[in-house]
């Protein structure tokens, strides 16, 4: 079994240094870890590949080793730096793949957290490269690590005290002839300080004076004259660039003044490799002079020289205006400097693209440079205490955070790329921390928070839009819906927006101005692509609808029944009367029940699947449960219970989780143990809890404190299968079963996979009807989906066309063809009749008015539509190839994969080795050979690293279908011996697959016998052709004509080239006759 990661949604801690890039690797300090990002294609940042997991405290910084000299000796190895809390600092080596790193080496000296971090590699003309770090501390000291050569492990070699007090900053420069480091540092004395080596040793030669304030960060450049800048910022709002000398003296070159508040960091843009035009000359480094700042002020600004005076002058200015949000910790460009990323206080990115190259005076063509807003990454900054999943289908997910913020993640399709998954909405920016949520309706919720109030919220109209244009989810909207939502002034309340009380012209604002506190902060847009933070924070809350009163603590757990009907709710309690878990009926929102049984918090609440049993685990140590029973007051009678004196749980009972058929329930706690209960236990000696319920399987013990469990919503292998979440962070996998009550390990998610604090809530994502096998896991801050099997027949039928697709596209059956219109339907079923009778023409005339239809729509972007669109393009590349119209099949099977990549199949998947295999067969009649090869070559290879996984007779298939496939090609060509080795090996699995008798082993040896002939081996050719007659006689359930027909056309033609002319005539004779019967 295996797991991938789909999805991480996670923020930036809040410390200036936790940013850097590197290449096509965005790195970032997430609490305890660093997040991978890939800069995909140069052009996307919204996708984090793995996360480090080896600091035991908080992430500080995070920076790439590189040489700072041109043309210096670096390791073929990619390098990462980390500094923690936890006063460490960790060497990250790149292993294998893109973002695939080891933990290389620790390095602890600091008594305090570190703060800052810089490293160069260093290569002299004398003596073999070594490598330097240099990490700044709380403890008021900076050390000195070196390592000899560019590999090994680092050792200190010399402690700089500061004397009490604090560094900020770090960087390193080469001097240019000498190859010497210097050293630059800045801190809470407002000076920057340079220090040069001497004999291994560094040593203070120069202080900078001039600031006045904290020196937050420094960075070195060398112009392309030589000269060297030194750019520094400080609290007191200024970036100071001084230009050392070489006799250590320095001359300052100018005072940037354009900020407001703090500046936390400041980058130059990285260099440049310059090529020139013909190749001629060799390539040559170039230092674009453009630096960019990062404030407090909620702004970033690049600064260059103004061509004509030379002045450095702020050329872009970008950042947010307004709001309630503070400033930014840091900013870096990407490696080519056409992006700029920001973070902030609330772990928020703000990444934003250049739109042109400006000329030589930082201008385009027809106005100033210009830089546009991007979707990226970004996450919930605190604790993620809970998560709920669209009730119908797991269309979105829902996460609730400590950073007082609910917020809505869901897929984005898009044509031309992989599906990815993005925060497109944040319905609740609350005043406490929210800690429970519950979805009661596909697009309604109930929250509760640090405060003693539950609240409901319902989706906008808005927000339907938007979801509609970004997942491709059509939904009717009711006019009556609000338009969005706002937070009045000193309010806690989403208040709902409708379109008449949007201002509507220039005097309405003005009217409105003077009652600023009634101005609702949302404004409407429309949006076919994630939002960007400014967006997320103002307009895309959610209206709330309801609050419910009554809980005297604030409140811990939420449910709701699957039918809606039913919300319960629990607070935090050190008393029995608080104690109480209220039920609300939904349609008046009125409290039904006060079920009072437990003493202390109720920390988990669960509804069964049918939703007539309602289970409550508590801090006190026991369980409850409680039937609905309508006739009653109270709505529901307690039927069970675990008795404070039970041996099954001795500490809190943190979670619990129902099986999908409600026959079993499992408990876990404090104490690393969970607990199954059912009615139908086997279970010997087990406790009675009350109506037969009681312990079902032998306790699971664990190594930690079991914090989250959740059961998939199907079995796997005839067993129940758990999740489980360690208080460590920890994934695990679990089978049970009534039937041998064993629990058995099954897997455990790789440390890069798992959380590094205590995992709060895990849930399977729904099932919908079409697609029972592919299920989710969420774990509040990642989703992971485990690979499934794709079932269809392969191989079946390969005389003369050797993919048949048996269903490939089923999916347009479910519930996604109801959201394709009718005009749309007809037209395919018109095509599809027309094929049928053989009116090809009528056919693709439909089929290309569907297409037309589907595209002047404007839900063209619609999921369904795009599965739509899918299957048109398959049906019409079938019919092309059927006509021999090769280059219009060619065209039709490419888009079609483009297609399917872009509604996230993954590009192994076996239909696109199906289509693969069309497309080098379109190659292959266009006597495009070389593309053909290729593609085969791939086919191949592809289907044998799938039979190698999955080891399954389906994909053992679809491996002997490609290697036919190729076979065929091969014999097209005149290429016998290859092709007679690929059907050879056909042959040995369609005979491991359908047996020996079966007609797709006599298919196979008709081509090896046509192969054979070719290389002149006629007695062989003449022995694989009987026998494939032989087969095709003993088949009597299907209609062998057409074959027999071939074999023995193929048998004269064998009989001929031994000069058998009677045996010959005679098998001619009986092709013909079965050629009538077809």
């Amino acid at each position: 079994m295996d797991a991938r990661l789909l999805y991480t949604s996670v923020g930036c801690n809040r410390t200036p240094h936790s940013v850097d890039w590197h290449g096509e690797l965005f790195a970032y300090g997430a609490d305890r870890a660093i997040m991978l990002a890939v800069w995909e294609e140069k052009e996307h940042l919204d996708a984090v590949l793995t996360a480090l997991h080896g600091h035991k405290e908080r992430v500080n910084c995070v920076k790439w080793i590189t040489a700072r000299k041109s043309g210096a000796a670096s390791p073929q190895t990619l390098e990462l730096l980390s500094g923690s809390v936890d006063k460490s600092v960790i060497l990250w080596q790149r292993t294998e793949g893109a973002a695939s790193f080891c933990l290389a080496q620790t390095l602890c000296k600091h008594s305090g957290p570190v703060t800052c971090l810089s490293a160069t590699y260093v290569a002299t003309s004398t003596d073999q490269p070594y490598t330097l770090i240099a990490s700044g501390s709380s403890d008021s000291t900076v050390v000195i690590w070196r390592r000899e050569g560019l590999t090994g492990n680092f050792s200190v070699t010399q402690t700089i005290s500061l004397n009490g007090g604090f560094v900020f900053g770090i960087d390193w420069y080469i001097l240019p002839t000498i190859d010497e480091p210097l050293l630059a540092t800045g801190g809470d004395n407002a000076l920057v300080t340079l220090l040069a080596s001497k004999d291994h040793q560094f040593v203070k030669v120069l202080s900078l004076a001039g600031h006045e304030d904290w020196v937050r960060d420094l960075h070195f450049a060398q112009d392309d004259s030589g000269d060297v800048l030194l750019a520094s910022c400080s609290h007191d709002t200024y970036i100071r660039l001084s230009q050392p000398l070489r006799s250590f003296e320095v001359k300052l070159d100018a005072l940037l003044i354009g900020h407001e508040d703090w500046i936390y960091s400041i980058q130059w843009q990285p260099v440049e490799v310059v090529t020139p035009v013909g190749g001629a000359s060799p390539s040559v480094c170039h230092q674009p002079m453009c630096l960019l700042s990062a404030s407090m002020d909620k702004m970033m600004m690049l600064w260059r020289p103004d061509p004509a005076s030379g002045v450095w002058v702020e050329q872009v200015r970008v950042g947010e205006v307004g709001g309630n949000t503070l400033g930014l910790y840091g900013g870096v460009f990407s490696p080519d400097g056409r992006f700029i990323v920001a973070h902030g206080y609330q772990g928020a990115f703000h990444l934003w693209q250049k739109s042109g190259v400006p000329d030589e005076e930082g201008e385009e063509e027809g106005g100033r440079e210009t830089w546009r807003p991007k979707q990226t990454l970004g996450g919930h900054f605190g604790p993620v205490q809970d998560i709920g999943w669209e009730p119908k289908g797991g269309r979105f997910l829902l996460s609730a955070s400590d950073d007082q913020t609910t917020r809505l993640h869901a897929p984005w399709v898009h044509e031309g790329r992989k599906v990815t998954w993005h925060e497109i909405a944040r319905p609740q920016i609350h005043g406490y921390g929210v800690q429970c949520l519950a979805m009661t309706h596909p697009f309604r919720y109930i929250s509760g928070a640090d405060e003693k109030i539950l609240r409901v919220f319902d989706a906008p109209s808005n927000f339907f839009g938007n979801l509609s244009r970004i997942s491709g989810v059509l939904f009717e909207v009711s006019h009556q819906l609000p338009l969005g939502a706002s937070v009045p002034s000193l309010g806690l309340s989403n208040k709902a927006v409708f379109t008449d009380s949007l201002p509507q012209d220039e005097d309405d604002i003005a009217t409105k101005n003077s009652f600023a506190d009634q101005i609702p902060a949302f404004a409407p847009v429309d949006l076919s692509e994630p939002p960007v933070e400014d967006h997320l924070l103002q307009n895309t809350l959610w209206p709330e609808i309801h609050k419910l009163y009554g809980h005297g603590y604030e409140i811990f757990s939420v449910a709701s029944s699957p039918d809606g009907c039913y919300v319960a709710s629990g607070c935090k309690a050190s008393k029995p009367e608080h104690a109480v878990i209220r039920v609300w009926e939904t349609s008046q929102w009125h409290q039904v029940a006060a079920l009072a049984h437990h003493s202390l918090t109720v920390t988990q609440l669960a509804f069964s699947h049918s939703g007539k049993h309602l289970l409550a685990v508590s801090r006190d140590r026991t369980w409850s449960l409680w039937k609905l029973d309508k006739e009653r007051k109270e709505c529901f009678a307690l039927v069970a219970q675990l008795g404070k004196t039970s041996t099954a749980h001795a500490r809190i009972i943190w979670c619990c989780s129902w099986t999908h058929d409600d026959v079993c329930f499992a408990t876990a706690s404090r104490d690393k143990r969970v607990a199954l209960w059912s009615q139908q236990s086997v279970l010997e000696g087990g406790e009675e809890c009350g109506e037969g319920w009681k312990e079902a399987a032998d306790v699971l013990e664990l190594e930690d404190s079991v914090t989250a469990v959740d059961f998939a919503p199907v079995t796997h292998q005839g067993s129940y299968l758990l999740a489980v979440g360690l208080e460590s962070g920890q994934l695990l996998l679990y089978l049970t079963s009534l039937q041998s009550a064993k629990w058995m390990p099954l897997f455990t998610f790789p440390n890069s996979l798992c959380h590094t604090l205590t995992v709060k809530r895990l849930l399977w994502r729904p099932c919908r009807r079409d697609a029972v096998s592919k299920y989710f896991l969420s774990v509040g801050r990642c989703r992971i989906l485990p690979h499934n099997g794709h079932e269809n027949p392969l191989w079946s039928k390969l005389v003369y066309t050797t993919v048949i697709y048996g269903g490939l596209f089923g999916f347009f059956k479910g519930d996604t063809a109801d959201e394709v219109p009718k005009s749309v339907r007809r037209r395919m079923l018109v095509a599809q009749r027309a094929h049928a009778n053989g009116d090809y023409a009528r056919c693709e005339r439909f089929y290309h008015q569907a297409l037309g239809l589907l595209a002047s729509s404007k839900h063209a972007g619609a999921r369904a539509y795009l599965e739509a669109r899918t299957v048109i393009l398959d049906k019409l590349a079938n019919i092309y190839l059927e006509l021999g119209r090769w280059d219009e099949a060619e065209a039709n099977l490419k888009e079609t994969m483009r297609s399917l990549i872009s509604l996230g199949v993954d590009k192994e998947n076996e239909s696109i080795i199906e289509l693969s295999l069309k497309l080098s067969k379109t190659y292959s009649n266009q006597r495009k050979s070389e593309l053909a090869s290729v593609g085969f070559d791939w086919c191949v290879e592809t289907g044998k690293k799938k039979y190698a996984e999955k080891q399954d007779p389906e994909s053992h298939a679809l491996y002997g279908m490609c290697v036919h496939a190729k076979g065929q090609f091969h014999l097209a060509i005149g290429q016998y011996q290859e092709a007679a080795s690929s059907f050879s090996e056909a042959l040995k699995i369609a005979e491991s697959v359908y047996g020996l008798g079966h007609i797709q082993v006599a298919v196979v040896c008709n081509d090896l016998t046509t192969a054979l002939d070719g290389m002149g081996d006629v007695e062989e050719a003449e022995r694989l052709l009987r026998r494939s007659l032989e087969i095709a006689s003993s088949v009597k359930d299907q209609d062998v004509s057409e074959y027999v027909a071939t074999f023995y056309l193929n048998l004269g033609t064998i009989l001929t080239h031994k000069g058998d002319k009677g045996g010959a005539a005679e098998a001619y004779q009986r092709a013909k006759e079965a050629a009538k019967k077809t």
